[in-house]
C-alpha cells in the first residue's frame, strides 16, 4: 500500500503517527519555513490517510487505537488552522488549511501564492 504510493518515509503506521504528532506539536510556535517544506512535512498525513482507507487493515485490533490517535492529532492540527482562509489548489482538508500562526517564508509564501494576509 505505502510502497505503491509516493510516500518514501517510514512505513510503520505507529511511526507515521509519531511523526504526525511531532509535526502538529511543532506548530505550537508557528511555522517559518517555506510552504514547500510545509507541504513536505504535511505529506505524512497523506500516508496516514492511505492506511485509514485500506479496508483489510480494519480487521487488526490496533486499528481502532491508531484511528483514535489520528483523530486526536487531527483535532489539535485543525485548531491551528484558519476557518476562513483556505488553499484553493489543494483537495484534502489538511492540505487546504492555512495556519493561523505563520511567519517567515511560510507567511510570505501564503501571501504571495494565495493573496492571503494575516
Amino acid at each position: 500500500m505505502l510502497r505503491s504510493s509516493e510516500w518514501s518515509g517510514p512505513r510503520s503506521p505507529f511511526k507515521l503517527l509519531d511523526i504526525w504528532q511531532s509535526f502538529a506539536d511543532s506548530l505550537n510556535h508557528g511555522y517559518q519555513m517555506s510552504i514547500y517544506e510545509y507541504d513536505n512535512d504535511l505529506s505524512v498525513r497523506d500516508a496516514i490517510d492511505l492506511i485509514l482507507k485500506t479496508e483489510n487493515l480494519k480487521q487488526y485490533p490496533e486499528y481502532e487505537s491508531f484511528q483514535s490517535s489520528v483523530e486526536d492529532i487531527d483535532r489539535k492540527f485543525k485548531s491551528m488552522l484558519s476557518d476562513k482562509q483556505f488553499r484553493t489548489d489543494k483537495t484534502l482538508w489538511w492540505q487546504r488549511g492555512i495556519l493561523m500562526n505563520r511567519s517567515g517564508e511560510y507567511a510570505a509564501d501564503v501571501t504571495e501564492l494565495y493573496r492571503i494576509e494575516e
